[in-house]
């Protein structure tokens, strides 16, 4: 009876296991897909879709008085935070997706792999940027995206460390 209650949870994890992998390939492929539609907007439409947002939302912060150049530098500096935000959720998404596959053992192997990843696919977005009407592929943005990137895998690191520590403390129960 053990034994069959053993392999019996042995197959609820391993079906568990290939849902979450099937869950997070659809995250993954929809979060590229999103990054990929936002890029292929012309330069004209993207201002305009995050300048009525931003601008609003600095100004709303900010007095009355301020200055159009610190207004246009803020942002500047949030269209960039929003870059490295979209990066640092597929670099969270990557890093999950890579702990499930058990392509590595080693922490550090698996961290570089998904900045990898990450700024992979970022210098593939600047690329296209390339064919997209008034936009341009900046060397910049794709260090920008890896850094998100970078922010992501780390993070995951640190839940997983975490989970591992409390897991060690409690004698290995979950």
């Amino acid at each position: 009876n053990k034994m069959k209650e053993q392999a019996e949870n042995h197959t609820i994890n391993i079906n568990t296991n290939r849902s979450k992998k099937i869950i997070l390939w659809i995250l993954i492929i929809f979060w590229m897909l999103l990054i990929f539609i936002f890029s292929s907007q012309n330069s004209e439409d993207s201002s305009n879709l995050s300048r009525g947002f931003l601008r609003n939302f600095i100004l709303w912060f900010l007095p009355e008085n301020i200055d159009e150049n610190t207004v246009d530098f803020l942002e500047h500096i949030l269209r960039k935070c929003a870059h490295m935000t979209e990066y640092a959720v597929l670099g969270i998404l990557i890093s999950i997706q890579l702990r499930l596959y058990h392509v590595f053992e080693a922490e550090w192997k698996k961290i570089w792999a998904a900045i990898f990843l990450v700024m992979l696919y970022a210098a593939t977005d600047e690329f296209h940027q390339l064919f997209v009407g008034g936009r341009s592929g900046q060397v910049t943005d794709v260090l920008i995206d890896t850094c998100g990137g970078m922010a992501g895998a780390f993070i995951i690191y640190l839940i997983y460390k975490l989970k591992n520590l409390r897991k060690t403390e409690n004698g290995g129960k979950k």
